[in-house]
């Protein structure tokens, strides 16, 4: 009896315990259970807001830009096609009913949701949510039938549009295979260029309708094109050898070389070392031996002298033209010419005298230096060149033309190099300048960075991190230090500043970034830790993981002690 009453007692106490265990472990699951679907909820809610803003930012873009540009090409229309001044009141109406009222309302509808997120609001946004959306389907109904509506009205233009492209690529292949054939075909050029003008007038009233949107009137004016362009295509195949055969007859062109030299040699032209004055007359007896040949039936080897004949003729009238050209040239050019050479001498003169004091101010290096000798070599050719044309120019026997501005041209060439030589030395001394206070710029810049970066590292306040980056930022004002009194030293080492700031803007945005990686990390590294805190006392294994965590975040390693404290989180909520 005594041993049966003790184990009623024992019973008596443990089954409570037992109780209260179970209790407390159902209760334990069920509210991981809870935070579990009431946290999916909450990022169910967040995915549904932001689809809401993505959909009404697209819908305002669409509204604002493209919508916007076709009320006013409808508007541009109205002011010459009064038929289409109610069609820009109706749609303009449209518009900033929809601009004024429904985006607006829905930019604030957008934004109180999203305040909500912000606050964490759950409950609120789970009842507004649908109103939202609701909203925003109404709005995009309006904005997408206001844009499909204007693309109805601006349809026609549009066809419009792409049927005169494509009629103008066809014209401009006729255009093209004209110019190519253009020497051939000068006795019909006057009638092609008519041609071309007409059309280009259609083209011209084409696109007069369809600015003031008379877009039946405008097809109308094209109606014929298409019929026009296709002629001129079959024209262009025959009329070349019509044209060629038309000038070919050598009698003519004797008299025509024979003319064209007598009227040059009294215009003063130097022709006498270009052509012979007899040659034209031996072309004519050489001509009557092959006249005879042919009344003779000796045909032999005719072609080939025609040929010949026709051949120098042309080579004669080329040269002749290049000699009028060349004049043309020498007189309008010779005189500038000169004039230019003689302005870079100026420059040049002017330089030489700056770059004493200039090498007081700047430190100029051996490579720079070699160019100064450059300009003087360049200008120096130049003087020489000059010297040759004017001997030319003044010689007994007058010389002709192209070689004269073959020569004159040499000079401006050579000119023109030692110029961008100048320049580009100009532009050099202009560079330290410009270097020099950009220098002075950074030192200023990443003197405040450097600050800022400091404060940073105050505030991470780990003796690891401290020790990898205050080393650095001492070596950045050191350099900072460098920069500033190699700008007051004269003359001042550009080349060397350059460097110096190279390197200050490489390593300063390499520290500035680290420091702040390394805070951004230490923010979340926090975070991860206080909630995982939460876990310790009932968990053994996070305890020692965040042991594990704690020593990674005070040796400044916070990226991996996020990591692993936020695995351990995971892992610990999976196997619950």
């Amino acid at each position: 009896m005594q041993l049966s009453s003790n184990v009623f007692v024992i019973l008596d106490a443990t089954v409570p315990l037992i109780v209260g265990l179970s209790v407390g472990f159902v209760a334990l699951i069920g509210l991981a259970v809870l935070l579990y679907f009431t946290l999916f909820a909450h990022m169910i809610l967040k995915k549904k807001v932001r689809e809401a803003e993505r959909k009404f930012e697209y819908l305002h873009a669409l509204l604002m830009g493209q919508d916007s540009q076709y009320i006013k090409r409808i508007e541009i229309i109205s002011q010459t096609n009064l038929v289409y001044c109610d069609i820009h009141l109706a749609y303009s109406k449209r518009f900033k009913e929809i601009r004024d009222n429904s985006d607006s309302f829905m930019q604030t509808e957008i934004n109180r949701i999203r305040d909500l997120v912000d606050e964490h609001n759950y409950k609120s946004l789970r009842i507004e949510l649908p109103h939202v959306k609701e909203e925003l389907a109404e709005f995009e109904a309006k904005v997408n039938g206001l844009n499909d509506d204007l693309k109805t009205v601006i349809k026609p233009e549009e066809e419009c549009h792409q049927i005169s492209l494509q009629l103008k690529e066809r014209l401009r292949q006729v255009k093209q295979d004209y110019y190519v054939k253009q020497t051939e075909l000068f006795l019909v050029a006057d009638s092609f260029e008519k041609v071309f003008s007409r059309l280009d007038e259609v083209f011209h009233t084409f696109e007069d309708f369809v600015d003031s949107g008379h877009y039946e009137e405008a097809k109308e004016t094209l109606k014929t094109t298409p019929a026009i362009i296709d002629e001129l295509s079959r024209d262009l195949a025959v009329l070349p050898d019509l044209c060629i055969s038309i000038q070919s007859v050598l009698p003519d062109k004797i008299n025509s070389l024979r003319n064209r030299y007598e009227t040059m040699i009294d215009e003063g032209y130097p022709l006498f070392m270009i052509m012979p004055k007899e040659r034209t007359s031996e072309m004519s007896e050489e001509l009557e031996v092959v006249t005879r040949k042919v009344q003779s039936f000796k045909l032999a080897g005719i072609q080939d002298e025609l040929d010949g004949i026709s051949a120098e003729i042309e080579e004669y009238f080329d040269a002749f033209e290049k000699e009028k050209v060349a004049r043309v040239k020498f007189e309008n050019e010779c005189e500038g010419i000169y004039q230019e050479n003689s302005l870079i001498e100026q420059k040049n003169i002017r330089l030489m005298n700056a770059i004493p004091d200039i090498k007081k101010a700047y430190a100029i290096p051996a490579e720079e230096q070699a160019k100064v000798d450059g300009i003087k070599a360049l200008i120096s050719k130049a003087s020489a060149t000059k010297r040759n044309l004017d001997t030319y120019i003044h010689s007994a026997d007058n010389q002709p033309y192209t070689v004269l501005v073959e020569k004159m041209y040499l000079l401006r060439d050579e000119a023109q190099d030692a110029e961008r030589a100048i320049q580009e030395f100009n532009d050099y001394l202009q560079s330290l300048k410009s270097d020099s206070e950009n220098a002075l710029r950074q030192v200023a810049v990443y003197y405040e960075m450097m600050q800022s970066s400091e404060i940073v590292l105050r505030k991470i306040n780990i003796s690891s991190v401290t020790e990898e980056y205050s080393p650095r930022i001492a070596e950045l004002y050191q350099t900072i230090d460098k920069i500033f009194n190699l700008l007051y030293t004269r003359p001042i080492d550009v080349v060397a500043i350059n460097s110096l700031v190279e390197g200050l803007m490489r390593e300063g945005d390499d520290v500035c970034s680290g420091i702040k990686k390394l805070y951004d990390s230490m923010i979340m590294a926090d975070a991860a830790i206080l909630m995982a805190n939460r876990e310790r006392k009932d968990f053994s294994q996070m305890n020692v993981i965040l042991q594990q965590t704690e020593k990674l975040y005070f040796a400044g390693q916070f990226e991996t002690c996020y990591e692993d404290t936020r695995a351990a989180i995971q892992r610990l909520r999976f196997n619950e």
